[in-house]
């Protein structure tokens, strides 16, 4: 058991295909980079005693269905989800098929949530919708010590107080 999930909101998500070479093929720049806001959040967790499991669906090859078996194999307490506005469709549906299949807390964060903070008001999968940075609010999520919905988080302006990005959660040769 994995007490959260953090994924990476792929631009494009397959629900699963017999050519699953054939999903793979990003000409973006989602492999540029690894999502270092996800591995920020899980060292923290991970600091206050969590464990965590990271999925970067392009960069994993992790269609819907794989990453719906991970997270039902897994039994997380919690799954985050982290979207910019290109990949805020694939969230949806990762919210919506993990909503119905896991149902645990599903936290919705990333730059398209912050600029769009009504966003989870329309989308009932999502149980919170962080606004800011979420290293902090996602472990007082997990301690029960926010409501469901929007979540305003202070800016974290002193980045020394947060431990180095989880980077061994993903395979950096992927990037």
């Amino acid at each position: 058991m994995t007490d959260a999930i953090l994924i990476n909101a792929p631009i494009v998500l397959y629900a699963g295909s017999p050519d699953r070479q054939q999903n793979y093929i990003s000409d973006g720049d989602e492999l540029s980079f690894y999502p270092i806001n996800l591995l920020y959040i899980a060292s923290y967790l991970i600091q206050k005693g969590y464990s965590v499991k990271v999925l970067d669906p392009t960069a994993q090859n992790l269609n819907l269905c794989d990453i719906e078996f991970i997270c039902c194999k897994e039994n997380p307490k919690i799954i985050g989800i982290t979207a910019m506005t290109p990949s805020i469709n694939s969230a949806v549906i990762l919210g919506s098929t993990l909503k119905q299949r896991v149902g645990v807390p599903i936290v919705l964060g990333g730059i398209h949530q912050t600029n769009d903070p009504t966003f989870i008001k329309r989308f009932p999968y999502f149980d919170y919708g962080v606004v800011g940075d979420g290293e902090r609010v996602f472990y007082e999520i997990m301690q029960g010590k926010h409501p469901k919905g929007v979540i305003h988080a202070p800016r974290i302006e002193d980045l020394d107080t947060l431990p180095f990005p989880a980077r061994h959660l993903v395979d950096i040769t992927q990037y």
